[in-house]
């Protein structure tokens, strides 16, 4: 079923939507997991609209490591392009990856994706990479920089060992 959905402001981010203020969503599309959610937040508004939905951000020890296996892939393709100093085949996986890591962070934390307010994540109890809000910040800012590329990069190998731990931690909670 296709919906016509008015972007909600915490979800309004040029990363995403541009300066779209309604988007069509075929629902039925997202029932189980489809990445394509994760690029233009299919299951954040289905969710903020309480349609029925899959909901990544409950299943994320099945779902972050598919996003993690598609960053390696864009890595390795970005890598490619910046040393053949390509940024215009760059910049659109730039942007994949940012939506990557901000979708690990979020479903990794049992949170739907929001674009605002990403400066007090900390504050309300997310489990982030150091100074996550300032770096995020600038990656999204100049996307097209190669040092925003190794920004990014840093922050995503950071991001799957602080998943790991918190993964341990979680196992050793249960076990006790």
């Amino acid at each position: 079923m296709i919906l016509s959905v008015k972007i909600p402001k915490h979800l309004q981010h040029s990363l995403y939507m541009g300066n779209d203020d309604i988007i069509e969503i075929n629902s039925s599309k997202f029932q189980e997991w489809n990445e394509e959610g994760v690029y233009d937040l299919s299951y954040e508004l289905l969710y903020e609209q309480n349609e029925q939905c899959f909901l990544p951000w409950e299943k994320g020890e099945e779902i972050i490591p598919k996003l993690f296996a598609q960053w390696r892939n864009l890595h390795e393709q970005l890598e490619a392009f910046y040393k053949q100093r390509n940024v215009k085949e760059a910049l659109p996986l730039m942007q994949k990856g940012i939506k990557l890591c901000i979708a690990i962070l979020f479903w990794h934390n049992n949170r739907p994706i929001t674009c605002q307010h990403w400066d007090s994540l900390e504050k309300s109890g997310f489990s982030l990479p150091v100074n996550f809000s300032e770096r995020i910040s600038f990656i999204v800012s100049r996307p097209q920089l190669y040092a925003s590329y190794k920004a990014l990069s840093e922050i995503m190998v950071e991001l799957e060992k602080l998943i790991a731990i918190d993964n341990l931690k979680r196992k050793f909670k249960k076990e006790k």
